[in-house]
């Protein structure tokens, strides 16, 4: 668990409340979304081809017949790169914007004006808007100073927390 000593015991007091837990800090956040980025790097680069590469032997119909193994092999191994690449992604993302001071310098920063160009119809825009929207947005604009782990983020509302067991 990325959680410290103190915040587990205030989960803990929540789980037995039966309340929704929302985010419980913007420093466990990015406790969590570092871990998961570490993590997705980690597992991409034990691959030997890239995503992309992956996407290139696709297009490839000699080399990777339709209905042949090796195609529904590349698009198996490309269907797991493409979901670590989504969180890496994601981590990369929302770190730099859990860590703003608040809304006003969020709203200015080049990661927030690269997620407001992500097109919604794909699967980043999209729930990368809703991880900003229930998540970052409620921790900045409670936190005042981008790292408060107050009880009060522990409360109901927000949601989708990046909160994660090893």
């Amino acid at each position: 668990i990325v959680l410290t000593k103190e915040e587990l015991e205030k989960v803990a007091v929540t789980l037995k409340s039966k309340a929704y837990l929302a985010a419980f800090s913007t420093k466990n956040e990015i406790r969590a979304l570092e871990l998961i980025h570490k993590s997705t790097t980690t597992v991409l680069a034990r691959f030997k081809t890239t995503y992309e590469q992956d996407i290139e032997i696709l297009k490839d119909e000699k080399r990777a017949p339709k209905f042949g193994w090796l195609r529904n092999a590349v698009l198996a191994r490309s269907g797991e790169k493409s979901t670590l690449k989504f969180y890496q992604q994601l981590a990369a993302t929302m770190i730099p914007l859990l860590r703003c001071k608040n809304m006003g310098d969020v709203k200015r920063h080049p990661m927030y004006l690269k997620l407001q160009k992500s097109p919604k119809s794909e699967n980043f825009g999209y729930y990368a808007g809703k991880y900003f929207e229930k998540v970052v947005q409620p921790l900045v604009s409670r936190s005042g100073n981008g790292g408060s782990s107050g009880s009060r983020e522990a409360k109901k509302g927000g949601g989708n927390s990046a909160l994660v067991a090893r």
